[in-house]
């Protein structure tokens, strides 16, 4: 936790000091508008932008590993029914169950 700790603030004093190096205003021109942004600013919208995109075009991939482990659950599933099926079958043939001839006697004397 400790080492986590100390690489994090590591790489924050090293994009504090990019920031405070490179605060120079640049001028951005879009189709319906120019400003001015700080570079850091820019930068980050940037990365943020980029990173975005790539999370919506990997969603795709998402839903379909998704699926494909819904697919093999409902697979496995069936295979283990199978087997439990399988199990008793062998079991039938194993121990096979007698059938008991049970015999009605009606009483000679009756029951007082």
């Amino acid at each position: 936790m400790q080492k986590y700790l100390i690489v994090l603030l590591i790489i924050l004093v090293l994009l504090l000091s990019f920031a405070i190096l490179n605060n120079v205003a640049v001028p951005v021109n879009l189709v319906f508008a120019q400003f001015d942004v700080v570079l850091p600013v820019l930068i980050g919208i940037s990365v943020l932008i980029g990173m975005g995109l790539s999370w919506v075009m990997s969603l795709g991939d998402k839903f379909k590993k998704r699926s494909q482990i819904n697919d093999m659950k409902r697979q496995i599933a069936g295979l283990e029914q199978q087997l439990i099926d399988q199990r008793k079958q062998l079991d039938r043939t194993i121990y096979p169950t007698e059938e008991k001839t049970i015999v009605h006697e009606t009483p000679s004397q009756p029951l007082e």
